[in-house]
């Protein structure tokens, strides 16, 4: 019998809305992470969202304060955002590595691997109408394989959760085509979380770290 454990992201807790830890000069406390909706954030816009939450997240910075930074150093378009690059918090740097593969299991185990080691990390793929980053607050694994089905998320274009870390679900072993509608190219189950549904393709996984 499969047994699935949850694995979420380092710094983040849930019991109603989604918070994260900020530190400032009073000590550290919890603020709510902005989450975005579909009517304030586009497929376009998915990209700089998700990764000020991520540097928010790891840098235990306010969110708008880490968007204003990212902003003044240019990081708000995809052509910045290299294998390899850095962003620059006072005496911390956050590194970049870009996983380019459309590969379920290659991503899976990228996404895994930077959840179980504290780091942050936004996944890319692309329906028929179209692409669109998200952030990875958790993963779902097979413990007795050590496989991950499944790839938490906070999808900004998406619906605010309550009482959970995640407003969709990817599941990378799941094959579009029964429950979800396929595709010719979109071969994956993209769940949300109030019912909707739809067949996606990977595009690859941007982790960062400390």
């Amino acid at each position: 019998m499969t047994q699935l454990l949850h694995i979420f992201a380092k710094g983040l807790r849930f019991d109603t809305q989604v918070q994260y830890t900020v530190s400032g000069a009073s000590g550290r406390r919890y603020r709510n992470l902005p989450l975005g909706n579909p009517d304030s954030v586009q497929a376009a816009d998915s990209g700089p969202f998700c990764l000020a939450q991520c540097v928010a997240v790891l840098g235990q910075l306010p969110f708008n304060e880490a968007a204003a930074h990212l902003s003044r150093r240019g990081f708000t378009q995809d052509g910045r955002w290299m294998d390899g690059a850095q962003i620059h918090l006072g005496e911390a740097s956050i590194r970049m590595r870009l996983v380019e593969s459309g590969l379920p299991a290659a991503i899976g185990s990228a996404a895994g691997a930077a959840v179980q080691h504290g780091h942050m990390c936004m996944v890319q793929f692309c329906s028929a109408k179209s692409s669109v980053w998200v952030t990875v607050t958790g993963v779902e694994m097979d413990s007795t394989t050590g496989h991950i089905r499944t790839l938490l998320l906070l999808d900004p274009t998406a619906c605010e959760p309550w009482g959970t870390c995640h407003n969709t679900r990817l599941e990378l072993l799941g094959k579009a085509g029964r429950a979800v509608p396929a595709s010719a190219g979109y071969g994956l189950h993209y769940r949300h979380l109030d019912g909707k549904a739809s067949a996606v393709r990977l595009q690859g996984l941007l982790v960062l770290s400390l």
